[in-house]
């Protein structure tokens, strides 16, 4: 499911970017929970899910106000960062104990891979973008 999120086109979704259209459409990340990983993926629809390499996983969520606002504002704060992001061929997950933030754009995907300290509140830029991540999937977990 994860790859499949990862491989989204804007085409495939409909969207064709105009003017009022930002340049992107999704956002995801791949974070460590142990031996396992865990990946947050959001589209500005609203649509939401959980995806772990383990078999736990929460699909969709946009029926949900919350996971809808919770997903559009993750979207819209990972976006600010598109110009730290670097063009991907691939979604591979991250080495151990770092972490990674996609974004799904009209171009294609980006992406960086993170210290998990660059996520830790008040050290690292990109704490915010996963803070609303995590908000992400504390709206998922309530729909289930």
């Amino acid at each position: 499911m994860r790859k499949l999120f990862l491989s989204t086109r804007a085409a495939d979704l409909g969207l064709r970017p105009d003017s009022g259209t930002p340049p992107v459409f999704g956002a995801a990340f791949d974070w460590p929970v142990g031996t396992q990983f865990a990946t947050i993926a959001a589209l500005t629809d609203g649509s939401a899910s959980l995806y772990t390499t383990g078999t736990y996983n929460i699909l969709g969520g946009q029926a949900h106000a919350p996971v809808r606002a919770a997903a559009q504002q993750f979207v819209q704060t990972a976006a600010q960062h598109l110009g730290s992001l670097a063009p991907l061929n691939n979604h591979p997950y991250p080495a151990t104990n770092r972490a990674r933030l996609f974004l799904l754009t009209f171009d294609g995907l980006r992406g960086i891979e993170l210290t998990v300290d660059d996520l830790r509140p008040g050290s690292g830029r990109y704490a915010q973008a996963f803070a609303n991540a995590q908000t992400v999937l504390e709206a998922l977990r309530k729909t289930v």
